[in-house]
Order: C-alpha cells, then sequence, then structure tokens
C-alpha cells in the first residue's frame, strides 16, 4: 500500500519528502523508518528517513557518496528488518546495512 506523507508544518525538512509516496515502513522504538518510491532514476536521493510520532524527521540515511564514494548513488528500492540491522537495497541487488538508530550505513553487501 502507498500513501501520501503528511509531515507536520514546523518541520524544517518538510520540503525533502513531503512529494514523495512512501513505498516501505519500518516500525522502530516508537518510530517509523519509512522508504519513500523514488521518482526516477536520474534523480537519487538518501530515500530512507525516520520519523517520530509526530512525522518530524529524526534521521535521514548516511549519504552513499560519503562512506562509498566509488558506488554507483541509486535510490533504494527496498527495506527489511531482520535482527537488529535494517537492510536496503538497490535496483541493481546491492544492499546496505543500516543502523536503525542512527541512518549511518554500516556495510554493503550483494543481494538476490
Amino acid at each position: 500500500m502507498i500513501m501520501q506523507v503528511t509531515i507536520m508544518a514546523n518541520n524544517e525538512y518538510k520540503h525533502l519528502i513531503s512529494n514523495y509516496d512512501v513505498r516501505s515502513t519500518v516500525k522502530y522504538k516508537g518510530n517509523k523508518i519509512i522508504l519513500l518510491k523514488p521518482i526516477s532514476m536520474q534523480v537519487p536521493v538518501d530515500n530512507v528517513f525516520c520519523l517520530d510520532a509526530d512525522n518530524n524527521i529524526i534521521w535521514q540515511v548516511e549519504d552513499l557518496r560519503e562512506k562509498y564514494p566509488h558506488d554507483r548513488k541509486m535510490p533504494y528500492e527496498n527495506m527489511f528488518y531482520h535482527d537488529g540491522i535494517l537492510t536496503v537495497s538497490t535496483f541493481i541487488g546491492v544492499g546496505y546495512d543500516i543502523n536503525p538508530d542512527g541512518g549511518m550505513i554500516i556495510r554493503s553487501h550483494i543481494v538476490k
């Protein structure tokens, strides 16, 4: 199910996610981690956010270029949570494990 994200008016980062649809949601410690549906491959975005109960942004996933400057930057297509780790993956099958407490990339790997 895809739903429109509604962000509280006082959130200074509202412009980042208010026009995107949510592709996937993971509940985590009273917050929700959302994967936004990418607009296009030509407009890559770090499209994973953690929101509090009032839809204020707690974190946005770490910029891939900071951690892996030679990887091709693509929007994330899938997201799942397992064993305390959030995993996101790109269209070409590269997965990234994310720390759900702060959005930092832990490692990259190939997903099937």
